[in-house]
């Protein structure tokens, strides 16, 4: 499968060796990540308020946990983990090194099934309508 880094658009990504890695090595782009996670098959995050469009489109989701990120990224990992039971995976263990396609696959299918509840409690109302037309419903009743 490709590989594609989507950019938070407002952070300031300093120039480093392994920055410079990343980009030789994957796709990056800035603006785009909800085109990317729609088209993804996989979508892997640290932390993110995205998470929420793949949460939606019921994508397979990984989350990355690792001691590397610091107690910014720990704190919102654990925040997500309470909402939603997400697919984690600890890169401080050499243990995710060993999983099998099959299972992981597996396991990633089997989290979709937590994202109804995620999405009716935090995402919509109306499980028959699309958020949108939600939206568009109470700007109208509310200002027009």
């Amino acid at each position: 499968k490709k590989v594609i880094f989507c950019q938070h658009p407002r952070a300031d990504y300093p120039y480093s060796e392994n920055f410079e890695k990343l980009k030789k090595t994957f796709k990056v782009v800035k603006y785009k990540t909800d085109k990317y996670i729609a088209q993804s098959y996989l979508s892997i995050f640290l932390s993110s308020m995205s998470i929420s469009y793949a949460v939606a489109m019921n994508k397979k989701i990984m989350l990355i946990k690792s001691t590397l990120l610091g107690n910014f990224y720990s704190l919102r990992s654990s925040i997500l983990r309470k909402n939603i039971e997400l697919f984690e995976i600890d890169i401080d263990s050499q243990e995710y090194k060993k999983m099998n396609e099959k299972i992981l696959n597996s396991e990633l299918n089997s989290k979709i099934n937590n994202y109804d509840k995620f999405i009716r409690d935090n995402l919509t109302k109306d499980m028959n309508d699309n958020y949108s037309n939600q939206i568009k419903k109470i700007i109208y009743n509310e200002f027009v």
